[in-house]
């Protein structure tokens, strides 16, 4: 059981883990410890043989990680993005950039987080976190955030 994020072709992005809403408001989730998370969503096979998820964001006090193996082996998480330790994670938006893989293997993929004010961008060619502008009133349009 958790919060479902989004969902692409045969693909779910999960949270579970600890989460609550902020009291008299309905923008967005406290995520307070746990895992994002991709699944396969069909009858068939899971393509990354069951070996884990092709996507996982791992959120701890004080930070957030991403893991996107490009083996079927685990690889480890990428650099943190540093929260307050003492404070949970508001999530308003999740995006993850579509799978790109070569023969079955996945790649790495983007993730985009957002909160009230800040879209953050992880860039998986450089293993890092970026500050989107997020542009005026992006959080009233559907679909992932805009680039």
């Amino acid at each position: 059981m958790g919060l479902l994020l989004e969902v692409r072709n045969n693909r779910a992005f999960v949270y579970a883990g600890a989460l609550s809403r902020p009291a008299g408001s309905n923008k967005g989730w406290f995520l307070e410890g746990g895992d994002i998370e991709e699944h396969a969503i069909n009858d068939r096979a899971d393509d990354f043989g069951g070996n884990g998820p092709r996507v996982k964001v791992e959120v701890r006090p004080g930070s957030l990680r991403v893991c996107t193996p490009d083996s079927w082996l685990n690889t480890p998480c990428g650099a943190a993005l540093p929260s307050a330790p003492d404070r949970p994670f508001l999530l308003t938006g999740f995006a993850v950039e579509p799978s790109r893989s070569e023969r079955g293997v996945p790649g790495p993929r983007d993730v985009y987080l957002a909160t009230e004010d800040t879209i953050w961008h992880w860039q998986s060619a450089s293993q890092r976190w970026s500050n989107l502008l997020a542009p005026p009133g992006w959080r009233q349009c559907n679909g992932p955030p805009p680039r």
